[in-house]
Order: structure tokens, then C-alpha cells, then sequence
């Protein structure tokens, strides 16, 4: 049942008793129903019944539209939470993806100054051995120079103990 069928069948039941108990008391007194009248009511009672057939109908293909819409309503909700939660899957796979390259530039370019700190570390220890070398053919050459004046020196005080050895003599 729904809204509509109870009110009419709350007002046609007490007419429907009330009128029984009429016509039996009329009957009661002789003054009974006119000739066609019962065929009337009879009539009149099948396209009642009829009538409330048709407005049970209405009510129930009214309840399955009703079903149908809530049905569409919710599978409209579904596929929209489907929708959403592929978006947000997407969105949290593209952000991923996004940290993961950033993460893979961040560790080439820590590698990358690795290599070009190891490089210049390189460049420095050869300047520095380049440096070494050169003060270590300028220490021999200075050794070579006062190894020189030393034997100069010594060439010169055996020529002046020479000479003064001859003026001695």
C-alpha cells in the first residue's frame, strides 16, 4: 500500500458499511432498492474495484520507477567514486613519479659534483707535484750553484796557497 490507497480505503470502507446498513434497513421497512438500481451499484462497485486496481498499478509502477531512479542514482555514485578514486590513483602515481626523477637528478648531481671534486682533487695533486718538482730542479740547481761556488772557493784558496807557497819559497 501507499500514500493514496490507505486515505481512500480509510473513507470508501465506512461509506461502503454505512450504505450495506442503509439498504438492509430499508429493506426492512419495504422500501427497497429501484428496479436496476443493484445492477448500478454492482456497476458502480466493479469500476470502484477497477478503479482501485488501476491506482494499485499506478502506485506500484510508480515504486519500481522510484527503485529505478535510486538504482540509477547510486550507480551514478559508484562509477563517480570510481572516477574519483582512479583520479586521485593517477594523481598519486604522477606525484610519485615526479619525486622518483627528482630523487634520480639529485643523486646524478651529487655524482656528478663527486666526480668534478675527485677531478680538481686530481688537478690540485698534480699542480702540487708539479710544484714539488719545480722546487725540488730548483733546490738541485741551488745545490749545483753552491756545490759550484764551493769548488770555486776551493779552486781559489788552493791558487792563493799556491801562489803564497811560491812567494815563499
Amino acid at each position: 500500500m501507499d500514500l493514496l490507497t490507505i486515505p481512500r480505503t480509510v473513507v470508501v470502507l465506512p461509506v461502503h458499511l454505512a450504505r450495506t446498513s442503509v439498504d438492509l434497513a430499508l429493506r426492512a421497512v419495504g422500501l427497497g432498492e429501484p428496479p436496476g438500481a443493484r445492477a448500478e451499484r454492482e456497476r458502480a462497485a466493479e469500476l470502484h474495484a477497477e478503479a482501485d486496481q488501476r491506482a494499485q498499478e499506478a502506485a506500484e509502477v510508480r515504486e519500481a520507477g522510484r527503485r529505478r531512479a535510486e538504482e540509477k542514482r547510486q550507480q551514478a555514485r559508484r562509477r563517480a567514486e570510481t572516477r574519483r578514486r582512479a583520479a586521485n590513483k593517477q594523481r598519486e602515481t604522477k606525484a610519485r613519479q615526479a619525486a622518483e626523477r627528482a630523487d634520480q637528478r639529485e643523486e646524478s648531481a651529487h655524482k656528478e659534483a663527486e666526480r668534478v671534486e675527485e677531478r680538481i682533487d686530481e688537478v690540485a695533486q698534480q699542480a702540487q707535484l708539479d710544484q714539488l718538482g719545480h722546487e725540488a730542479e730548483a733546490l738541485e740547481t741551488r745545490d749545483e750553484a753552491l756545490t759550484a761556488q764551493d769548488e770555486a772557493q776551493r779552486l781559489h784558496d788552493a791558487a792563493s796557497t799556491a801562489k803564497a807557497d811560491r812567494k815563499a819559497s
